[in-house]
């Protein structure tokens, strides 16, 4: 079976639109078209995965532009006529006023009982005949009521918010209207990679590879997937490194050894390139230490670079992690430990922040660009330790309601007394100045006490490759720092100078 056909109605930049598919589908097109809109409608209909069930509740910009801005304007000045069509309870009215997301697949060809028994009552015709109709519905829950609270609130201006908390979504079947219970979705499996957005690159010259390591590490399917456009003469250049796989570390190696096992056709592997123009050539001399002896690589960058060490204790180290922040630089460590935190997701945009910025944002900016540059900017004023309020909500005009405004505050303070990212979170990413967090279990690897090739030498490797210059090793550890010392000292690794 496979989706046929797609309808979309009032979501992001499908007004209406109706999508047809085949079995095997390529989406291209230029930025900002709506290609992973259609796969976002999509996984809103089918995706199992238990967090992402729950967030089907939807937020303002996910709603078509154009529909709201009918619909404002139908409210701002024909009021009688919706007033009246309320008395009336006419629903074709309604409905066609009121902006409702509505995302339908059609699915076809289902070829055996299994397949079968999964759409069974999903079951419909179309003119072609027998198909399976499946729907998404996001509307008010109660239409008449929400129609006569936006009158009220439209008497108070023209600018208002759209109460969103009066919406709820239902995925029902076509057929007889019946609502879906979630473990009907269970046998259904979505793979995707999200789009990779120069806006979200948090550094000017983010790596193009880490796309290619998000697809190396998602799963099987995404190999598959590779082995189709092979067997359908689609060129693809592929390039991994198996010792910067996080997740699934297996799944490249084995497809490898299975192309080199001529079990896949129309797959050739290349020599390795052990050149590399990026890393510096002293950082190189250590991180050839983790590699296997025919992945070493030769530096053929101008930067001469260095690796340094300090521990977490030392009276310098405060001045040393604020001037790496001061410098954009990027910190970062295995797991969180006891006085660093990688919770770097603080839920600073709450819808309601997020729709009055919106309502402020310049016609000809990105929505999504003008968020992140919002939410980076409160990132920059907490970390100088600023008033959220002087320097945030003030300069914008921004009024939050009291309980919303202690609730922003509570998810962003943290008691941890330094926040750094996860090596997860900088994988890909590259920067003058680094600096790695390393505990005790990572320092073993590091110290060449552990040797076994496995996900924590990999992390080890990622860590110590993202820099382009220089990179200090925070050192947080219970053990004996002059054993340590002079461990790290024959690795080549000298104690941070702070000349």
């Amino acid at each position: 079976m496979y989706i046929k056909e797609v309808t979309i109605k009032n979501f992001r930049n499908f007004k209406n639109i109706k999508i047809p598919l085949n079995r095997f589908t390529i989406l291209i097109g230029k930025n900002d078209i709506g290609k992973s809109n259609l796969i976002k409608a999509i996984r809103l209909v089918l995706n199992n995965n238990t967090f992402e069930y729950s967030s089907r509740t939807l937020g303002i910009t996910d709603f078509n532009n154009k529909k709201m801005q009918e619909f404002k304007l139908t409210i701002n000045e024909k009021k009688e006529e919706v007033k009246k069509a309320i008395e009336d309870h006419d629903e074709k009215y309604i409905n066609n006023l009121i902006p409702i997301i509505e995302i339908e697949l059609t699915f076809v060809e289902a070829k055996d009982s299994y397949q079968k028994a999964l759409l069974s009552d999903w079951l419909d015709e179309d003119k072609e005949g027998e198909c399976y109709k499946v729907k998404y519905v996001y509307e008010p829950k109660d239409k008449i009521k929400f129609l006569k609270e936006i009158l009220e609130i439209s008497e108070l201006g023209n600018e208002y918010m759209i109460p969103l908390d009066k919406y709820e979504y239902k995925i029902i079947s076509t057929n007889n209207g019946k609502g879906i219970r979630f473990d009907k979705f269970k046998n259904f499996n979505i793979s995707y990679i999200g789009a990779e957005r120069d806006n979200f690159s948090e550094n000017e010259k983010q790596n193009s590879y880490r796309l290619i390591s998000s697809l190396l590490e998602k799963n099987n399917d995404i190999i598959e997937i590779i082995k189709i456009l092979a067997l359908n003469n689609v060129y693809v250049y592929m390039v991994g490194d198996p010792k910067q796989a996080l997740r699934n570390t297996e799944v490249f190696l084995n497809f490898t050894n299975e192309v080199r096992n001529e079990q896949v056709i129309n797959i050739e592997i290349q020599p390795n390139n052990n050149i590399t123009r990026r890393l510096p050539k002293e950082v190189v001399k250590i991180t050839n230490l983790y590699c296997p002896e025919d992945q070493r690589q030769k530096s053929i960058s101008d930067v001469k670079g260095n690796i340094s060490y300090i521990y977490t204790d030392d009276n310098n180290f405060d001045n040393v992690f604020a001037n790496i922040k001061e410098k954009k630089g990027i910190i970062y460590t295995r797991k969180k430990e006891e006085n660093f935190d990688t919770k770097q997701e603080k839920n600073i945009m709450t819808i309601t922040l997020k729709n009055i910025l919106l309502e402020k944002k310049p016609e000809q900016d990105d929505e999504d660009a003008f968020l992140y540059e919002k939410e980076k900017e409160i990132e920059e004023i907490l970390d100088n330790r600023k008033s959220l309020k002087l320097n945030f909500l003030d300069k914008y005009d921004i009024r939050l309601p009291a309980d919303e405004f202690y609730n922003l505050i509570n998810q962003i303070d943290n008691n941890k007394k330094y926040q750094v990212k996860s090596i997860d979170k900088v994988k890909g990413l590259e920067n003058e100045n680094c600096m790695f967090i390393i505990n005790d279990s990572m320092l073993k690897y590091l110290l060449k006490i552990n040797t076994e090739r496995n996900k924590e030498l990999n992390y080890l490797y990622v860590a110590l490759t993202r820099t382009k210059r220089n990179l200090i090793l925070g050192i947080y550890t219970k053990e004996d720092k002059q054993i340590i010392s002079e461990k790290l000292q024959k690795l080549g690794i000298d104690k941070y100078d702070k000349k």
